[in-house]
C-alpha cells in the first residue's frame, strides 16, 4: 500500500474501480446487443455502414480500456490485484472489533462489524487477477497493440504464437466474469460510494433503428 496515500484516496480509487468494471460490462453488453442486430436486422445497419461499424469499434474498445484499468495497474489508480494485495496486507484487521491504532487507509474504510476473511478464497482471487495469469497476460498483449487484433478470426498476424496470445471474446467473457466476482467478494467490506453491481445498458440505439426502420417501412426483427 502506498504510504502516502490516506483514506479518503482509497476510497475515491476503490470507487474507480468499481466503475470500471460496470463501464466495461456496459460496452461489452451494448457491443455485442448491436452484433445481434447486425444479423437480425442488416439492412437497417446497412443504412449506415460506417457509423454501426465504427460505433461497435468503440464500444468493444471502450471495454477493454476499462477492463485494462481494471487489471493492470496504473499511476493514480488502483487495480483489482493492488486491492487484494492491500486487502492481504491487513488481512488479520477484518473482523476485528474495535478501532485500531495507527490504522492504514484500507482499514480506516472498513464497515462496522467487518467479517474475516477466508485466506483460501483471497489467495485464489489473487492468483485470478495477477498478471502472471494467462488470460490477464492475453489482456496486456492486446493492449499493446492498441486493441487492434481481438480473437483469432481478427487476428492477421503470421505467427501462430502470436495470435496465441491475442485476446478472444470468450477470454472477454471470462475477464468481464471474474472481476465482477473478485470484487464483489470483498466490496461489502467496505463503506465506499459505487454504483451498482447490477449491468444495465442503455437501449438508445434501439430508438435510431425504429426512426431507420419507420422511414424505410419496415419492421425490426
Amino acid at each position: 500500500m502506498n504510504p502516502a496515500m490516506d483514506a479518503k484516496e482509497f476510497s475515491r480509487r476503490l470507487s474507480a474501480l468499481a466503475q470500471d468494471i460496470i463501464d466495461a460490462h456496459v460496452h461489452y453488453k451494448l457491443w455485442r446487443e448491436l452484433q445481434k442486430q447486425q444479423k437480425d436486422n442488416p439492412a437497417i445497419m446497412a443504412q449506415s455502414p460506417a457509423f454501426w461499424r465504427l460505433t461497435m469499434r468503440a464500444h468493444l474498445n471502450s471495454c477493454l480500456y476499462h477492463l485494462s484499468r481494471v487489471y493492470v495497474a496504473e499511476r493514480f489508480s488502483m487495480s483489482i490485484g493492488m486491492l487484494l494485495a492491500a486487502i492481504k496486507e491487513d488481512e488479520k484487521q477484518f473482523g476485528r472489533k474495535g478501532g485500531v491504532a495507527g490504522a492504514g487507509p484500507l482499514v480506516e474504510c472498513l464497515v462496522k462489524g467487518s467479517k474475516p476473511l477466508d485466506g483460501a478464497l483471497l489467495n485464489e482471487d489473487m492468483k485470478l487477477c495477477a498478471v502472471s495469469d494467462v488470460l490477464v497476460r492475453k489482456l496486456i498483449a492486446t493492449r499493446a497493440k492498441g486493441f487492434s487484433k481481438i480473437g483469432t478470426k481478427v487476428g492477421v498476424s503470421p505467427k501462430r504464437d502470436e495470435e496465441a496470445l491475442l485476446l478472444g471474446f470468450r477470454d472477454i467473457d471470462m475477464l468481464l466474469g471474474r472481476a465482477l466476482t473478485v470484487f464483489r467478494h470483498y466490496s461489502s467490506q467496505f463503506e465506499v460510494t459505487s454504483q451498482s453491481g447490477k449491468v444495465i445498458a442503455n437501449d438508445d440505439y434501439k430508438n435510431l433503428f425504429r426512426s431507420v426502420a419507420d422511414a424505410m417501412g419496415v419492421g425490426i426483427a
